[in-house]
């Protein structure tokens, strides 16, 4: 079957490429990018003028609470709401109960997100580093690999013992996997609810410092460098972690780092009425937190943009601020919200965003995504965009179980229209086909 995303604005960091051109599918792959192809011979043929046609999005690490917390999201649900925006490959977070340390569970996540139910996109499996996340006893990377993990992390439960952290690193390095690192002392941060600044006195909610970060963030840099380990710092929150990175780079350690949308949006002062859709962990920190995780990301310090997705019901935050979970979902609104905040007022170029989006997060898992080049992944990964599209976000909309985001009721511009894995597996209600045309027969009259 050959399919055509004509004339759209083709957007791929992994070959520098921004140009308008057509995108040829055959057979379920990416055949080629060429200008002003005859369609013809085509089956299918996606009008894509005045879009973007970038990679499939890619997402580190997200949490979909299967097994144990179905209620909140499921594979099925969480792989809609990924598809729905913009996604095609998601890291599976092991923070799941009982934690993601065997063969018969990492089976279960492939097997299920395989099902014609679920969003049609790839779920990247993860390893907690120790059988039943207690740090005890590391779990059998080599063999994990084989099965097709493509990371070993503490998501959810932060190693506190060095020496155990440091033979975990070993263990990795040996067998060249990466290992993702949650960066958070429990005990410096313990009982904490939001970001240890003048904001929290005025609420009078207990801070969490943005030490309980930076000493981990430190402590993975130095012991990166030493192990040689691949080490992925996720979800970074402050000021002085983008200065710890930034200088543990220049050193050589073998690093990465990632920022999530709301820490690069709201601060600690968007907390009001103690509304707990803006209960994050790490916490949003203060404005200047904020702004040298932007510089972070535009001087490369920081690679990538996660989508953070933690979702909880609304009983689950319809509670006090203080007893309510940390997290948001994210998936709905990653592109749309980077776009609006970033690329629209020319902070980050379309090719940083995409590149910061997609290529960068698969070449960090060392998976096959993020690019169009003819060869490179076993399908065709494929994010539909238009720019121009204006809307605002309702979180009951969701596909997700989850109703906890910041961005409810906020506008954006730019919204995902279709999302290809292989084939088309999502298209949004604002996808209009007296517009963009879907068959030879509309092309042609």
């Amino acid at each position: 079957m050959k399919i055509i995303l004509k004339g759209g604005r083709i957007i791929d960091p992994s070959q520098n490429i921004d140009k308008i051109a057509d995108l040829i599918i055959e057979d379920d792959q990416i055949h080629s990018i060429v200008n002003d192809i005859d369609c013809s011979d085509s089956d299918e043929v996606y009008h894509c003028k005045d879009l973007w046609v970038v990679p499939g999005l890619v997402d580190i690490h997200a949490r979909f609470n299967e097994p144990g917390h179905k209620h909140r999201e499921s594979i099925l649900t969480g792989t809609q709401s990924a598809a729905s925006g913009g996604y095609t490959m998601i890291g599976y977070s092991p923070f799941t109960t009982p934690p993601i340390d065997n063969t018969a569970l990492i089976n279960h996540i492939i097997d299920e997100s395989a099902s014609p139910e679920s969003g049609g996109i790839y779920l990247a499996p993860i390893s907690m580093a120790s059988l039943g996340g207690i740090h005890q006893e590391i779990v059998d990377i080599e063999s994990l690999k084989e099965i097709g993990v493509v990371a070993i992390s503490d998501d959810g439960v932060p190693i506190q013992d060095p020496q155990f952290f440091w033979k975990v690193l070993k263990s990795c390095s040996e067998v060249n996997m990466p290992f993702l690192l949650d960066p958070r002392d429990t005990k410096i941060s313990a009982n904490g609810s939001m970001h240890d600044g003048s904001w929290a006195a005025v609420l009078g909610l207990k801070g969490i410092p943005s030490l309980s970060e930076e000493i981990m963030v430190a402590r993975g840099c130095l012991m990166a460098l030493h192990s040689e380990c691949q080490t992925h710092i996720m979800r970074i929150s402050t000021a002085g972690s983008v200065q710890i990175i930034r200088k543990a780079k220049l050193m050589g350690a073998p690093i990465s780092a990632e920022v999530s949308p709301h820490h690069l949006i709201f601060t600690d002062r968007d907390i009001n009425e103690y509304n707990s859709m803006f209960k994050t962990m790490p916490p949003l920190r203060s404005e200047k937190d904020r702004d040298a995780l932007i510089e972070g990301l535009i001087d490369g310090t920081i690679d990538c943009i996660c989508s953070d997705h933690t979702p909880y019901t609304h009983y689950e935050i319809d509670v006090p601020f203080e007893q309510a979970p940390f997290g948001s979902i994210g998936f709905d609104t990653a592109f749309s919200s980077v776009y609006t905040h970033l690329t629209k007022p020319n902070i980050l170029s379309p090719l940083e965003t995409i590149s910061k989006l997609s290529y960068q997060p698969a070449n960090i898992l060392g998976t096959e995504g993020g690019s169009f080049m003819a060869g490179e992944t076993p399908f065709a990964q494929i994010t539909v965009i238009d720019p121009m599209k204006t809307w605002t976000y309702d979180v009951n909309d969701s596909f997700s179980k989850g109703k906890n985001s910041p961005f409810h009721e906020r506008e954006f511009t730019s919204k995902v229209l279709l999302t290809f894995c292989g084939q088309e597996v999502y298209r949004s209600k604002d996808f209009d086909p007296k517009r963009h045309a879907i068959n030879m027969q509309s092309i042609l009259a």
